[in-house]
């Protein structure tokens, strides 16, 4: 692979990286929602759901439950994401290795010529 389609390479990984950074946060953000809706309904003796534009009332148990299910999905996909991310790290750093030892080869070639 030459120099110029390894740093369009890394480019494309960054912005994807970034991408999945957002996401990341989005569902961090939903998993502390769920957590907190799921503490609050451990001494709730009422509780209700939100239906379109009107609230109903429903069992504690069932929305406990859930909320249990929704939590779970959750947690799989932050995990999912994470483990996403990992790998696309793992990829730019070695590309940004690539780059660099190409680079210091270039400017060596250069100098040894100049010579």
């Amino acid at each position: 692979m030459e120099l110029h389609e390894r740093i369009q390479k890394l480019q494309s990984i960054e912005e994807t990286l970034h991408a999945y950074l957002a996401q990341k946060q989005q569902v961090q953000s939903k998993l502390m929602e769920l957590e907190s809706a799921a503490e609050a309904l451990k001494s709730a003796k009422t509780s209700f759901r939100i239906i379109g534009n009107i609230m109903v009332e429903r069992p504690v148990e069932e929305l406990q439950q859930e909320t249990a299910e929704q939590l779970s999905r959750t947690k799989v996909r932050l995990e999912a994401l994470e483990k996403q991310e990992r790998r696309l790290k793992e990829q730019a750093e070695t590309i940004q290795k690539e780059v660099v030892e190409s680079m210091k080869n270039t400017a060596g070639d250069v100098n040894g010529d100049a010579q």
